[in-house]
């Protein structure tokens, strides 16, 4: 791979690869109250089920409908106090997509999870000019 140097000429170095994409920002309402977990490595997390409006895709013109979103939130990590969160309340939420295995009944099951980096509760107005 080549690359152009600072100067406008041509040059032989390697142009490094970007990071890996991995990271989701959510804005919604907390379904419920906020549940204590456990991470995979067993360590104390924060469970918060974000509800957010989506678009049904057989009819992507007339109609709307509510998807949600398990957010592990790791102690430490949040910019909100989160005990004191409730259901119902306007959230975002940001941070790598991951995967929790889970064994029940002698069935292996996976589920897609946000691993937060960030939490910030408050109105949806405060909430939406945080993207910008």
């Amino acid at each position: 791979m080549t690359g152009r140097g600072a100067g406008g000429g041509d040059s032989q170095e390697l142009l490094p690869s970007p990071p890996p994409l991995n990271h989701a920002v959510l804005t919604g309402t907390l379904a419920a109250d906020p549940e204590a977990g456990r991470s995979p490595a067993g360590e104390p997390v924060t469970l918060l089920r974000i509800e957010f409006p989506v678009i049904d895709p057989d009819h992507p013109r007339s109609l709307w409908r509510c998807a949600a979103s398990l957010v592990e939130v790791p102690a430490g990590r949040s910019t909100t106090d989160i005990e004191e969160l409730r259901g119902g309340s306007p959230i975002l939420a940001a941070g790598q997509i991951s995967d929790r295995w889970t064994i029940e009944g002698g069935h292996t099951s996976r589920s897609g999870v946000i691993v937060a980096s960030m939490v910030k509760a408050g109105p949806a107005e405060a909430s939406a000019a945080v993207l910008l």
